[in-house]
């Protein structure tokens, strides 16, 4: 069935279950950098910190937007800031303003 090895490929189980045991450790490593970059670090070093080494936030947003409908009003917001997010940094840092 290559729907099932589709989804198996996926570390946090596919299907929307992004919390399975086989994301554990990513989970547990995004939370621990999410409460040092909250007490030690800046907030443009928290965003690119997090952004560059946390898949589980990634996996959360894949999934609802795999949900049916394309996640509806969740997944239309997600999908938003990821263009906005994109957009502007984009504008930003080609004018040689500061950007996270």
């Amino acid at each position: 069935n290559d729907v099932s090895k589709e989804v198996s490929r996926y570390p946090h189980g596919g299907g929307g279950a992004v919390l399975g045991r086989r994301s554990l450790p990513h989970v547990a490593h995004c939370l621990f950098l999410s409460c040092f970059a909250l007490f030690f670090v800046n907030v443009q070093i928290s965003t690119r910190l997090l952004a560059s080494s946390c898949p589980a936030i990634f996996w959360f947003a894949a999934s609802i937007l795999e949900g049916p409908g394309g996640g509806g009003a969740w997944g239309r917001l997600i999908a938003l800031f990821f263009a906005g997010y994109s957009t502007v940094g984009t504008v930003l840092f080609s004018t040689f303003l500061p950007w996270t």
